[in-house]
Order: C-alpha cells, then structure tokens, then sequence
C-alpha cells in the first residue's frame, strides 16, 4: 500500500505511478487455497491507439455469505475510462485502492448507473451519454446481485448509447423497462439515491449539506424499516389534511354564526316596521330640541368665556401695576450709575495730576543729586590729582637711578648678529625639513591611491553582493509560483508575514518558500519525491503557534491550508538506513536530503513526512537485486526514475515496486545559477584579497609615516632651539636699548611734573560755592514733593471710594433689571392669555349668535302641538345626550324600516328563508367536517404512538454508536430527534465536537473543516450499519482531508464494523492509505492497475506461485 503524510491537510493528490513488480499483501497458503481466486478479463485493441485496461486484483479469500442484493460481480466495457473490466467483490469490507486517475470512482458510477441511479447522484457528467469511453458508440454495465434464499443470482445490464444519449435495460438477459429495474432494486432494499447508502465522491459535502428533514428521511430508508417511512409520510398527510381541515372548520363557524345573526335581525324586522312612525315622530321632536340644546350651549361657553377673559384682564392689570415700582427703581439707578461714573472719571483725572506733579518734583530732585555728585567728584579728583603728582615725582626718580646704573655700563658682551655657525645650522636644520616635507606628501599620494582602489573594490563587492542576492533570492520567484499552484497558501502566506509578532516562536513558511536545491538540476526529482501537499506546509515549532495558526487561518479564514507541528522530533533523530560503504556497494551516490538545504525544523519536516533522509538517489543503474534483498530502502531514485517498495506483512514478505517518471517541476525549478553564483563569489574573494593586501600596503605606509614624522619633530625641535638662542641675542640687545629709551623718558618726565603749577584753589571754591547753591535748591524741592505726594494719596483714596460706588451701583441695577425682565415675562405671559381668552370669548359670542338664530328658525317651523312637545321634551338633557338620543332613534328607525309596502315586507321574508336554508347546509357540513377531523385525530395518534417510539429508538441507537464512535477518537458527537408540530419539520441532527474548549455544534457543509466532515459522515454511516438492511454501501473517497490519526481509527473501526459475521457489503473507495493499517481476513482488498501495458489474462494466483517457487 503506498502511503501518505499529511497533516491538516487542505487538498493534494496522489503521484502517478507504473507497475513493476507486484506481490500481494497475502499469505501463500491462503491463496492457493481460495475458493474464489481473484479474476480478470480484459481486451483491448492495440492496433490503432493504446487503450486504457484495468486490472482489480483481490488479496484474500471470500469468508461468510453474501446477502441477498450484494453485489457478486461487476463488468464493465467501454465504460468511462475503461476499456474492458470485470471483479468479483466480497460480502463484506470491501476496500478499492489504486493511485488517483485509474478509475476508482468509475466503479462508484458503474454501482450507481447499473442498478437504476441517476446521473445527477454523481454530482459529474449531466447526460447518460459523457460516460461513454472516448471514441466509442456504446458502452455497458453488467451486475450480478446475490439472489434471495432458494433463488438464483439477479443480473442486472445496463446498455448506454452515445448518439441518442439512452440506455436499454436487461435483467437476467430478458429486455426489461427502467421500471422493471426500480422494482427488482427495491425489492432487494437496494437505495442508490440514498446518501447514508451510496455516497460519491462528489456528494460527500452534500452529506454534510443535507437539513435535519432530508437526513431523517434518509436515515429512515436506510434503516430498511419500509413502515417508517410510511408512517412518517402519513403523519405528514394527516398532519396536513389535519390543518387544511381545521381553517375550514373556524372559517364554516364564522360564516354560520354571522349569516344565525343576520337572521336574527331579519326576524325583528316587521315589529321595527310598524314602531317606525312612532320613532319618527321622536326624531322629529329630538331634532327641534337640538337647536335649542345647542344655543343653551353656546350661551353657557359664551358666559364662560366671557367671565375667563375678565379674570385675565385683571390679572393683567395687576401685574401691570406691581411691574411700575421696579421699572421706577431701574431708572434711579439709571442716574446713579451715571453719577457716579462722572465722580469716578474726576477723581481718575484728578489722581493722574497729583501724581504727574509728584513725578515732576522727583525727577528734579533726582536731577539735583547728580549734579551736586559730579560737583563733588571733580573735587576729589582736585585732591587726589596733587597727591598722584608728588608720588609720581618721587617713582620716577627711583626709577631713573635704577636705569642710570643698568646703561651705565654700556651693552651686554656677545649681543649682536648671529654667529655663522648658527646660521650654517639653522639652514642646514630647514633643509632637512623640506626634504621630509616631500617624502610624507609621496607616501599620502600613495595612501589616497589605494583608499581609491578600496573605495573602488568596497562598490565592486556591493554590486557583486546584490546580484548574489538577486540569484540566491528565489523566494519571491516561488511565492508567484504558489500563487497560482495554490491560492490559500499564498493568503495564508501573507496573512504570516503581516502577524510573526503574535507568535512565541519563527513559524516557516511553506515548505517550497525555505528550502533550496543545491544542485538545480534537482528539480522534478525532488518535486516528484517531496508531495505537492508537503511543498505547500507550514512547519510550527510550538503547539501554542499550531493551535493560533490553524484557529486563524484555517477556522475564521476557511483556507485550506497544511501545516504541522512536529515539536517532540529533531533533525538528528532521522537516521539514514544504509552507511557509506553499502551505498556504494548498491550504486547509489547520496541521499536526497543533501540536496536540499534549509532550516533544520523544515528539513526535519521533511524526513518525517517524505523520509528524504531515508531516499538514496543515483544518476546511474543501481543493484535491484541486492536493493530488494537487504529490505532496508522503502524508496530510492536510479536514473529518472522513483521506485517506492512495499513488503508483505504476510508469508515471505515479498516486495512490491511501484515505478514513478519525474514530474515537471512546478515550484522548485527555479533555483539559483550556480555557475554564476560561483564566479562572483570567486571574483568576491579576488577583491577581499585585493583589500587586504591594500591594508597591507596601508600599514607599512603608516608606520613609514609614522618615522618620518618622528624625525620632522626631531627637527622641529632643533629648529626650534636655534631659533630661541637666535631669538635670545636679540632679546637681550633690544632690552639695551629699550632701558636707554626709557631712561631719557623718564628723566622729561620728571622735569614736566616739576614745572606743573599747584593745586587750583580758584576752581576748588567755585565747586564749593555750587555745591552750596545745590543744597538749597534740593530742599526747596523736597518740600515740595512731599505736598504732592499728599496730594496724590488724597486723590487716589477719592478714585478708589468713587470706583466702588460705580461698582455697587452696577450691581444693584443688574438685579433690578432682573427682577424687571421677570416682571416682563410674566406680563407678557398674562397678555398672551388674556389676547387667547378674548379670542375665545369672540368665537363664544358669535357661536352663541348663530345657534339662537338656528333656533328661531327651528321654531319657526313647528305648529303648536310639536312646540308644546319640545317645550316638555328633555329639559334635564345635555346636548351630547340628544344627539345620542338622535342617533339612536335613527338607528332604531333604520332597523325597524319594514319598506313601507307589502312588497317590500315579502322579499324581507323571502330573504330571512333563504338564509336559513343555508345555515342548516352549512352546519351539516361542519359536522361532517368535526366527525373527519376527530377521526384524523385518532389515526394520527394511533400511528405516531407507533413511528414515534421506532424512531426515537432507532435515532437513540444511532447517537448512542456515535457516541462510542467518536469517543474512540478522542472526541465528541451525538445524534438527536428534532421534533416540531408539523411532522414534514421533524428532523436527525448530528452534533459533533472535534475540540475540547468547544461545544457540541450542528454538522453542516460550511462549519466543519473537510476532514472533520469526512470523519463525522463515514462515523454515522457505521452508526447506522447495525441497523440498516441495505445489502451493500458504497462510501467513495471518505478519507480525504482526514488526518493520519483520525484516518487510522476511522478505519479501524470502519473494519471492526463492516468484518462482523452478520454485517453487509461494503465498498470503501480510496486513493492511498497509511501504513500498517488493521487488516481482517474478512476484508477484500481490491487493487486497481490501470494503463497502457496490461497482460490479455491474467491470474493471480499463478503469478503467486511462480513467485513463491522463485
């Protein structure tokens, strides 16, 4: 069996393969012993094209008896896909494998067609005719059902033409109708349109899609129970008849009752006729009291009105006098703010001059001060000029004793020009510096010339490393690629890049996006080793970032992506299964994993899933012979070709090959040039080399610096040295001259301080004298300031008292105005009321008017006897109470109305019978019609007393194996009785929880993921196989979308089901299956070889033997 990983799996197929060598999983013994030797028949033209033949081998011996309907061979030619095909299945779990495109599903079709079905079952092809074999006319369907007890097998052929798109029935080789075979299939309880039955690939969602209603009714057919059905459909009927029943009842009461009323009425008719005049007569009189009703009326609301506008005249005027005195107030006050405004604005007018004659006395007074200070500065100046004079007198003669002796003696010896010697040092030390000068500005050009070349080789390596970038970069390459190979996992990718930061850990993108080929010629073998499900799955590396990831992406987004966890596995735990020296033994030169590089949680990813670290590849032949024999390969690559081996758990244990041509590679075919990638990174080198001898170079030019330097400082300070001894000499002779200098300097002015005239006694009295007159005058204005200042406080005190009288004054007249504008309000108010009574009393008056002119006139047309009457008539009545009277008498009048002839009474009798007739029809009716209803009431009790219960258990005994079922698997689910009033509204529910922090939810088509639907259909179709009586099921493809787990203990438990000693035919339908699955002997597995190169006959038992004694 050639198996798969995949985990959470959102689509994927299966590769294609050719057949080698094939070995059944079987034991010798069991086979050379079957009563029931797998057979096979099959022609085919080779002449013209290649034709397309299958091969359905079995791999185990029929054990137990077939039921009566199950299927005990098919045959097919021109069929769909094949050519030429006939099986015989088992009685029991029968499992149909073989890769996708053989035909698997075709056999469904040829079940479902062959006994009846419609095309439209199949959710395919529309037309009878599309499942004709291209290029022929006709094609048919043969199938033999087990007969009853006592009876032959039943065959069943179905011819289809292609031109008139129909089909002729045969049954047991007789020509028989479309209805001939309905009835022969319903006879052996056989339900092709039903799902929990036959369920096709294409109608797997449909399943899930069905309502409660729809699943019930299936569920009741499939339970093989006929009256159930029957039941349901008359509870249905009844409830409806029931309803339809019940609405002509109400609606044949209702119009009895209305037409026994209108009778009544009828039958008061003629005592009203002759009552007629006499009401009349009271109508007359009501309507001449009226008038005087309403005048008395209008006269009553004219007082009223005329009293209420009197009222609010008054208290109009009221208000109007009590408003006076405020509004008196608010003009008082008027003219105290006014006043006191003026006396605030004079004693500001009068506050600014005192302090403006303040500042003015200040300002003089500031005035005077600076002067008599600069008066008294010039004569301490006087004083203190004499006393500098006598001591500058006394300086410069000390000074000139001290220079008379330093000259004296004339120049220092050795002060002159400089020495020859020195100079001679001096140019030679210049020189020397000049020459360093040149040789450090040679090593500078040479270091810029190779800081250039750097420069230069730093962009060459910046380009080299972009285009490396551009050739290693094919992630972006590939994304567009899986873009269009797979539109969910390329949202999915987006959606990643968009949120990493909600993840503990790096989640890897899919697994084409990581991982690259390291030889690009690699392509389609490793695309045809890695499955297109594995290239498209995201690695998780916690199950905190699994469970965010999924709940996300695949549970709010509804993409169908594939990703896995594998947290518990690391690279190093996959161990290759062959050393160095066995490989080269066998041919092979390396594994398929060292042709992949990536991170090493999607290389583990990798191992687990498609074991590349376990995939030895050779470009050559390799040694099948010793490859078979060692048992230790499951899959390896020689030349172009992929060869997975299966062993036999069984007997010798006896390989099975299948053959597999590379595939076209999709997503990882472009990969990096790795000759260009190598010369750039020849070429980087180059340059890192070039660099580093440049540093090289660069070094022993900075230390040769660094010399140069070192002497130029050394020079420098020898420079330096002469230059101050040069400086020196002349120093000294300058410092000669200065001092002599200085000398005759101070001698002149020794000889000017001695003719300066003494102290001016003249110009000390004259400051005296002014600062005298300065004295008086700041007194005078000190004497005067201090008036201005009181002046000032007094008028300040004065603007402050007149500020806030102005204040308090301002206050006041705000509450006065306040309190006015309520006045005013509640004025305006008592007019407004006041205007709206005098309206009233108006329209009262004219009213009034009117209705005393109507009754002069109503009174006017009376004669004595009628007034005298009216006089007397009602005098304690209202008017409503006359107008009620009015129209009661009219009413009376009307219904007493006898039509005032003979004639007109006749047809009033005539119409009373007439009604009366119909009464008594209509309530014999309604009698008739309670006796059915209380009869469908019985019946409808009595047959739901006998469904309800049946169902209940049926649909109990259903939840109760579902239950257990999917407690099996770790999960939860449950199947219950949806119960309405209206019996067509009665439904089965499933209820499954595939998640602990979930509840219990409703199956449908858009809830549950793929697989969970997979797993919830296939567990309540083994629910319901205890109590079924269907002779076979067909569940085609149930599996996809499932993961490995659920898939391993849904089948285990499909078998434990479908092996039981009493259990019907089932027919199981799947493209792959895991490894080491349960086996029962009572299963048959039915293995589909379908190409061009099939043998005319073929036995496998023979094949067996000849192996065994190979």
């Amino acid at each position: 069996m050639p198996s798969s990983k995949r985990t959470h799996d959102g689509g994927g197929g299966q590769k294609p393969s050719k057949r080698r060598q094939l070995a059944p999983d079987t034991d010798d013994e069991t086979n050379e012993g079957s009563s029931q030797a797998p057979t096979f028949e099959a022609s085919a033209d080779r002449t013209n094209h290649p034709k397309v033949t299958a091969a359905v081998t079995t791999d185990n011996s029929t054990i137990g008896e077939f039921r009566p309907g199950s299927i005990v061979r098919v045959s097919l030619r021109q069929f769909v896909t094949y050519d030429a095909c006939q099986f015989h299945p088992g009685p029991h779990l029968n499992m149909i494998i073989g890769p996708n495109g053989t035909g698997k599903s075709t056999i469904v079709c040829a079940i479902a067609l062959g006994l009846g079905g419609n095309t439209s079952l199949l959710g395919r092809a529309k037309d009878i005719s599309e499942f004709v074999k291209h290029g022929a006319e006709r094609a048919s369907i043969e199938i033999e059902l087990k007969g009853f007890p006592g009876q032959r097998n039943v065959t069943v052929k179905r011819q289809i033409q292609r031109s008139s798109n129909s089909s002729t029935w045969k049954v047991d080789g007789r020509p028989a109708t479309f209805k001939d075979v309905q009835t022969l299939v319903a006879r052996f309880s056989v339900q092709v349109d039903n799902l929990c039955q036959f369920l096709p690939q294409d109608r797997v969602v449909a399943f899930a899609q069905m309502g409660p209603a729809e699943l019930l009714r299936e569920t009741q057919k499939a339970a093989g129970e006929a009256q159930l059905a029957e039941w349901h459909d008359t509870l249905i009927a009844l409830r409806a008849r029931q309803k339809v029943l019940t609405n002509a009842l109400q609606t044949g009461t209702a119009e009895a009752d209305n037409l026994a009323k209108r009778n009544t009425i009828l039958e008061r008719d003629v005592a009203r006729f002759r009552e007629r005049e006499g009401i009349l007569r009271q109508i007359q009189i009501i309507e001449a009291r009226i008038p005087f009703a309403r005048y008395a009326a209008a006269k009553e609301a004219f007082d009223a009105t005329k009293e209420a506008r009197r009222a609010r005249h008054q208290a109009y005027k009221k208000l109007k006098k009590a408003q006076q005195p405020h509004e008196d107030r608010k003009q008082a006050l008027d003219a105290e703010i006014q006043a006191a405004g003026r006396r605030k604005d004079r004693a500001a007018a009068n506050r600014g001059t005192a302090g403006a004659e303040f500042e003015t006395k200040m300002n003089e007074i500031e005035k005077l001060d600076a002067e008599a200070n600069d008066q008294r500065n010039q004569l301490t100046a006087l004083q203190h000029r004499d006393a500098n004079r006598k001591k500058q007198m006394a300086d410069l003669k000390r000074e000139i004793e001290v220079l008379v002796q330093e000259t004296a003696a004339g120049p220092p010896p050795g002060v002159g020009a400089p020495s020859e010697a020195l100079t001679a040092e001096t140019d030679a030390v210049n020189a020397r510096l000049l020459e360093l000068d040149r040789q450090l500005d040679d090593v500078r050009a040479q270091q810029n010339q190779i800081a250039d070349l750097g420069r230069q080789a730093q962009g060459q390596i910046a380009a080299k490393h972009r285009e490396l970038g551009a050739l290693e970069d094919v992630r972006n390459q590939r994304l567009e690629q899986l873009r269009a190979f797979h539109a969910d996992s390329y949202r999915a990718v987006l959606w990643l890049r968009e949120n990493r930061a909600r993840f503990t850990e790096h989640v890897f993108e899919p697994v084409c996006l990581e991982i690259n080929l390291t030889d690009e010629m690699a392509g389609p073998m490793m695309e045809t080793l890695i499955q297109s499900s594995t290239l498209k799955t995201f690695v998780c590396q916690t199950e905190h970032d699994y469970h965010l990831f999924t709940r996300e992406v695949s549970d709010r987004q509804r993409l169908k992506v594939n990703v896995v966890m594998l947290t518990n596995r690391r690279l190093a735990d996959f161990t290759a299964p062959l050393d160095a020296d066995q490989m080269r033994d066998m041919g092979f030169e390396r594994y398929a994993l060292d042709l992949v590089d990536g991170p090493a949680p999607v290389l583990t990813a990798l191992c687990d899933m498609d074991k590349l670290h376990a995939t030895p590849i050779s470009r050559g032949p390799v040694d099948n012979a010793r490859v078979d024999g060692s048992r230790l390969l499951r899959q390896y690559v020689a030349q172009s070709t992929v060869f997975n081996i299966q062993y036999s758990r069984y007997g010798r244990r006896l390989p099975f090959v299948q053959t597999s041509p590379f595939r076209a590679s999709r997503l990882l075919g472009r990969g990096t040039d790795l000759e260009r990638k190598t010369q750039l990174e020849n070429e980087l080198d180059e340059l890192r080399r070039s660099l580093t001898g440049n540093e090289a170079r660069v070094k022993r030019l900075d230390q040769e610096t660094t010399a140069l330097k070192a002497d130029q400082r050394n020079l420098l300070r020898d420079k330096e040295r002469l230059t101050e001894q040069r400086r020196e000499a002349s120093q000294r002779l300058r410092e000669f001259k200065q001092k002599e200098i200085k000398l005759e300097t101070r001698k002149q002015q020794l000889r000017d301080l001695r003719k300066a005239p003494d102290r001016d006694r003249a110009t000390e009295a004259a400051i005296h004298s002014q600062l005298h007159r300065l004295a008086v005058r700041r007194g005078r204005c000190v004497l005067q300031s201090r008036d201005a200042l009181r002046t000032n406080v007094e008028t300040h005190c004065q603007y402050t008292q007149a500020l806030l009288a102005h204040l308090q004054a301002t206050h006041r007249w705000a509450e006065a105005d306040r309190q006015l504008a309520a006045f005013d309000a509640e004025l305006q108010a008592a007019g407004d009321a006041y205007q709206e009574a005098e309206a009233q009393f108006q329209a009262a008056k004219s009213e009034a008017v009117e209705q005393l002119s109507q009754a002069e006139r109503a009174r006017a047309g009376l004669d004595e006897a009628t007034w005298t009457a009216v006089q007397h008539y009602g005098q304690d009545l209202s008017l409503d109470d006359l107008e009620d009277a009015l129209i009661s008498e009219r009413t009376k009048a009307d219904l007493a109305h006898a039509g005032g002839s003979g004639a007109n009474h006749a047809a009033v009798v005539q119409q009373y019978q007439a009604r009366q007739a119909e009464i008594e029809r209509l309530r014999a009716t309604l009698s008739e019609q309670q006796a059915e209803l209380d009869a469908i009431a019985t019946e409808l009790t009595t047959v739901r007393n006998h469904w309800e219960p049946r169902i209940a258990e049926i649909v109990a005994r259903i939840s109760t194996n579902f239950s257990e079922a999917f407690d099996r698997i770790g999960c939860a689910g449950e199947v219950a009785l949806a119960r309405h009033d209206d019996f067509d509204r009665w439904g089965v529910e499933i209820r499954v929880k595939f998640r602990e922090h979930e509840k219990l939810q409703t199956l449908t088509g858009q809830r549950q993921s793929g697989g969970e639907r997979s797993v919830s259909t296939i567990l309540y179709l083994m629910a319901l196989q205890k109590l079924a009586v269907a002779p076979f099921r067909v569940v085609d493809e149930i599996n996809q979308g499932m993961d490995p787990r659920n898939e391993r203990m849904v089948h285990h438990q499909l078998v434990e089901a479908a092996c039981e000693t009493l259990s019907a035919q089932y027919f199981l339908i799947t493209p792959k299956l895991l490894p080491n699955l349960e086996y029962h002997p009572r299963m048959k597995v039915l293995c589909i070889y379908n190409g061009e190169w099939q043998p005319e006959k073929f036995a496998i038992s023979s094949y067996i033997r000849n192996r065994s004694r190979g």
